[in-house]
């Protein structure tokens, strides 16, 4: 070979490694940075029978990777042995490829969408994840009766978080902890219900325990958003009294509470003995029954004011309002074709 040829010979080389080097360079961190190319969060789908190119193909598109070539290299060199799980998957955090497909190459990278209804309580939020397949749910209980730290500032003392689990839709990834589940819930209570507080009227009597456990009872016994300050005035006004504020939910709560449910509503169950149950107990209960909503939170902290003292059902999921108890006895009669005396 010439010396000339040799000299062509390694121009071609360094050249090619000099487009070596500069292909490294360039595309090493697609490989290996983290990378978020979405505002807040993003669920993206894998399709059933997804293969890894068109896996690739949907996180680039999605702005989950920076390069689809990443991703099917780092599977082959590193995953190839794993299959990709189809479903719904959360991601809300810069994530490198190899980070992004151990996700998707594992069942708790799946999405777990948790929907909290106004009143409902941990037991039915415990049941919610059940029915979810959530493997963190016979752990959810328990947490939220110790993680009460983080609501220490708003309720010393408190018994569990029950109250203060904002009612919403939340989204995680299925590999969640309990705890960063109620740490989601419990930020989400702050951010609706401190402006509220903020915004109380001058004198307002109550503490913000007393306001969550006023409002999970308002929440629980009405749906109806223009008889939640009633229903809020009529307990104020027992209280002053100091007469039971007999709402059936608080016996309910009590039962449930204790695993003693079974779903009857008899004299056994409505004087089962619990400082949660107001047929027994005066005044509030020691902690709410179950998570208010913002409107029953508004209902409590507007403190309409009435002179009711008893409500019933009319069965058509509003209320019948009265003054004395022979108002309220004629009201029980027609609605609810028995008398029952409170």
């Amino acid at each position: 070979m010439t010396v000339t040829k040799r000299r062509f010979a390694l121009s071609i080389l360094l050249l090619l490694l000099l487009t070596a080097v500069v292909v490294v360079i360039v595309l090493l961190p697609s490989f290996t940075s983290p990378f978020k190319g979405y505002e807040g969060e993003k669920v993206v789908e894998i399709p059933k029978g997804t293969t890894i190119a068109g896996a690739a193909r949907i996180l680039e598109r999605e702005g989950i990777v920076a390069n689809r070539w990443s991703v099917r290299l780092i599977f082959r060199l590193r995953f190839r042995n794993r299959s990709l799980h189809a479903g719904e998957f959360l991601f809300d955090q810069p994530l490198s490829p190899e980070e992004v497909i151990r996700r998707l190459t594992s069942e708790y990278g799946l999405l777990l969408t948790l929907t909290v209804k106004e009143g409902e309580n941990l037991f039915d939020i415990v049941d919610t994840l059940k029915r979810a397949d959530w493997k963190g749910s016979d752990r959810f209980l328990e947490a939220a009766q110790k993680r009460t730290d983080l609501i220490e500032d708003l309720f010393p003392g408190a018994p569990s978080l029950e109250g203060f689990l904002f009612p919403d839709t939340y989204r995680f990834a299925r590999g969640v902890s309990p705890d960063k589940i109620l740490e989601t819930l419990t930020l989400h209570f702050r951010k609706r219900f401190l402006p509220l507080w903020s915004r109380r009227p001058e004198g307002f009597p109550l503490t913000v325990p007393e306001v969550v456990t006023l409002s999970s009872l308002v929440e629980k016994e009405t749906a109806v958003a223009e008889e939640r300050p009633l229903i809020a005035s009529v307990f104020r006004n027992r209280l002053r009294k100091k007469m039971l504020l007999q709402c059936d939910p608080t016996f309910i709560y009590a039962l449930r509470k204790d695993g003693l449910w079974n779903g009857k509503t008899g004299s056994k169950e409505i004087h089962y003995d619990s400082p949660y149950n107001t047929y027994v107990q005066r005044g509030l209960p020691p902690g709410p029954i179950g998570n208010p909503g913002e409107e029953a939170l508004k209902a409590v902290f507007s403190q309409t004011e009435s002179d009711y003292l008893f409500f019933v059902s009319q069965n058509d999921g509003t209320h019948r309002f009265s003054r004395t108890l022979e108002e309220h006895n004629r009201a029980v009669y027609r609605f609810q074709k028995r008398k029952r005396v409170f």
